[in-house]
């Protein structure tokens, strides 16, 4: 074990290779007067309790320093300096007693403090390597029971004794409390790493999932052939939102169109958007006619109170006839959609009749019928195309919205103005939607959306167009 563990850089270290080199050298001057003090008065040594006290203390002092050893505990300067000043005291306290005592063997301890101050100081600051630390414990201890044993317990051995004692109970909990610090720094610091690693992977996922949403949002729908333009503007607050919409035809002459906004953000509402926009594409509500709004939003109610994790969502569902322009809708708690005739500069807003999807499993929807005119077009849209902060603190507002779409609309159909203002803004054949959302964004306190936008807008073209 002490062999194979490596030893502490000293590299560009000057004080720590002159300590080590002082602890080798104090260890040959403690271990000359030990051995000579043994062999001269080994008549005066009871050797049985001299055993006995040699292993007790050989085992105390190399459990003490090999401990402080493996802990690899560097101690603040400050706790090294009282520590030390503390050694120095208690060679004082030896060197006087033996002085008392008058004993030719004074400088056997003496040189025994002295190593005491210099290997502690290493010790103290990692210098020392399990092999070096047990052999001071066993040059220690030796000396230790040879000072008690010659003056029978009396003077410079209770003395030295009950200070040695003491001290390397403060050594030992100096180092364990430095080393419980520094575990816990390691753990805090493995901890970390851990809630890094975990972040990063729940980021991956999250984005992934980010990505899935996009994945899933249908194409531009530009349809020559029936006289429909589809195009839409999507953007969440945060990586995962709860807008969704889509479209599809569930015949060859009627296409579904859906715009839902779950409440809130994140992870629960992305899932529920989700799982209702699968609901929907897929045909996997039971006992439903996609072709019917009101038979739509009741198996959708049905379906999610209790899945939906407390959780509600507002939808606006049409059916429209690509032959006709007729559009049959129902609404459940949704903004109101927006409905332009062709150069008309207000739009007839068609209010929500229903309540929100979740709240109640007995609610009914009612289907509303209208039809888009060659040259008009019809817009859906969230709550988060209109809750926007503005640069003057106050809302946008329904109002405001639609004051910002019907611009749009205008210079789009305008032929006095069209011309210069198409440099501007519409030079890159940029849809209404993304033009809408652009002109929000603008507006906005420093260009921040505070919920999901979403705008729709499904215009329908001249016969022949």
């Amino acid at each position: 074990m002490a062999t194979n563990e490596p030893k502490p850089s000293d590299e560009g270290n000057t004080p720590a290779r002159v300590l080590t080199l002082a602890a080798y050298v104090t260890w040959v001057a403690t271990c000359a007067p030990v051995v000579w003090t043994l062999i001269a008065h080994r008549d005066r040594i009871n050797w049985v309790w001299f055993v006995v006290w040699l292993v007790a203390w050989l085992g105390f002092g190399t459990l003490v320093s090999t401990y402080q050893a493996r802990t690899r505990v560097r101690v603040p300067t400050v706790s090294a300096i009282v520590y030390l000043a503390l050694e120095s005291v208690c060679a004082l306290v030896v060197l006087i007693a033996c002085m008392r005592t008058s004993h030719v063997d004074s400088g056997m301890s003496i040189a025994m403090n002295a190593a005491l101050f210099v290997i502690v100081a290493g010790s103290l600051h990692g210098v020392l390597t399990m092999r070096q630390a047990v052999v001071w414990s066993i040059v220690q201890t030796m000396a230790m029971v040879v000072a008690m044993f010659l003056y029978d317990l009396r003077d410079l051995g209770v003395i030295s004794g009950g200070i040695f004692f003491g001290f390397q109970l403060f050594a030992m909990m100096l180092g364990y409390m430095t080393y419980r610090e520094q575990q816990g720094r390691r753990i805090l610091a493995q901890t970390m790493k851990e809630l890094e690693e975990a972040q990063d992977a729940l980021r991956t996922e999250i984005n992934e999932a980010a990505d899935y949403v996009k994945s899933i949002l249908p194409s531009p729908l530009h349809d020559a052939h029936r006289g429909l333009l589809i195009d839409y503007a999507f953007q969440a607050s945060s990586q995962l939102g709860g807008d969704l919409l889509g479209y599809h035809f569930v015949d060859d002459e009627h296409l579904a169109v859906y715009l839902l906004d779950v409440q809130g953000h994140g992870v629960g509402a992305s899932l529920l958007s989700v799982s209702a926009h699968n609901a929907i594409e897929r045909n996997l509500l039971p006992n439903c006619d996609m072709r019917d709004p009101v038979s739509v939003l009741t198996s959708l109610n049905r379906a999610f109170p209790a899945r939906s994790g407390g959780k509600f969502f507002s939808i606006v569902y049409a059916v429209i006839n690509t032959q006709t322009g007729e559009v049959r809708y129902a609404s459940a708690g949704h903004p109101p959609a927006l409905l332009y005739a062709e150069k008309e500069t207000s739009p007839l807003q068609l209010d929500s009749t229903g309540t929100l999807i979740g709240i109640d499993r007995r609610a009914r929807f009612t289907e509303r019928v209208c039809t888009i005119v060659p040259g008009g077009r019809l817009i859906l849209f969230s709550d988060g195309a209109y809750e926007v902060r503005l640069a003057n603190y106050q809302m946008l507002s329904i109002d405001g919205l639609v004051h910002v779409i019907t611009d749009e609309c205008r210079l789009e159909t305008s032929t006095k103005h069209y011309d210069e203002q198409r440099t501007a803004r519409s030079q890159s054949h940029i849809p209404l939607p993304q033009r809408v959302m652009q002109r929000i964004q603008t507006l906005a306190e420093d260009g921040h959306l505070l919920d999901d936008f979403s705008l729709v807008q499904i215009a329908r073209a001249h016969t022949g167009e």
